[in-house]
């Protein structure tokens, strides 16, 4: 994948990378799983020296709401209640990735 990377960004001196850790366990016993991954991926950037991929603070959980929304077609906003921790996580997600684009 880091090849791939690399190649990419040959062709485009612009690029940035972002990495969103996704379909994690809710379950609160594995959060330091979580946390190991996190420490990994940051402390790889570092060895490379690389300033371009980014680590989002964002995660996607493993929800039940997403696969339910799915089968019956519906977004994230349209199956969800208002407060409702999948939503949470998406609503999450957006909104740092389009502070990302705005920078």
């Amino acid at each position: 994948m880091l090849e791939l990377y690399c190649e990419v960004k040959g062709l485009n001196t612009k690029l940035l990378a972002l990495i969103l850790v996704n379909r994690v366990s809710p379950n609160p016993f594995l959060s330091k799983e979580l946390t190991n991954l996190k420490e990994y991926i940051n402390t790889t950037k570092e060895e490379m020296n690389t300033d371009d991929i980014k680590m989002l603070d964002s995660v996607i959980y493993e929800r039940q709401a997403y696969r339910k929304a799915v089968i019956e077609g519906k977004s994230m906003k349209e199956y969800c209640q208002e407060k409702e921790k999948a939503l949470l996580d998406f609503e999450t997600f957006y909104k740092e990735l389009l502070s990302i684009a705005k920078e």
